[in-house]
């Protein structure tokens, strides 16, 4: 059921990405499609992400579309809390960096009644990026950074939300 679902998301944003020229008319018809797609339909796609991060499909097809879908909603990655993770070339920083902003845009769309509430859709941002680096270092341990096994310690003890506090991106 899993596979099947996956593939159909995959489906859905493969086909009009694979259409679309190079022409500013084209781009603006995907991103039209990209920022009209279900919330639930998103939601599973951010969870994909989550679940197969360095797959090719996932970085080729899903990555891009989410970019695009969240781009408009009001909310802040800080680059203060994860922003090193973009200079390292790292594939695996790569992917945390990017849950990081998807999982964050995805609680701001999932809950409107907290979507004023940084502190909670950064700690669920870095929460799922998290996830990914604690899933992925096993089979790449030289991806190994110090930022973020900091980050993991934070929150295993539940101390997650004083990072967040401590850089909260207020002058953004």
């Amino acid at each position: 059921m899993r596979l099947a679902l996956i593939f159909m998301i995959v489906a859905a944003v493969v086909v009009p990405m694979a259409h679309a020229k190079d022409s500013a008319a084209d781009k603006k018809e995907v991103e039209a499609w990209a920022h009209s797609l279900d919330k639930d339909v998103v939601h599973k796609m951010v969870l994909e992400h989550e679940h197969n991060p360095l797959a090719k499909d996932v970085k080729k097809n899903i990555r891009p579309v989410l970019a695009v879908h969240f781009e408009p909603l009001d909310y802040i990655v800080c680059l203060d809390q994860i922003g090193s993770l973009l200079h390292t070339k790292n594939e695996v920083h790569e992917a945390v960096f990017w849950q990081v902003v998807f999982a964050s845009g995805d609680f701001v769309e999932q809950h409107p009644n907290q979507a004023k509430d940084k502190f909670a859709y950064m700690q669920v941002g870095l929460e799922g990026g998290l996830r990914i680096y604690e899933a992925l270092l096993p089979k790449n341990p030289k991806a190994r950074l110090e930022l973020l096994d900091r980050l993991l310690v934070m929150r295993n003890e539940e101390r997650l939300l004083d990072f967040v506090k401590e850089h909260p991106c207020d002058k953004q």
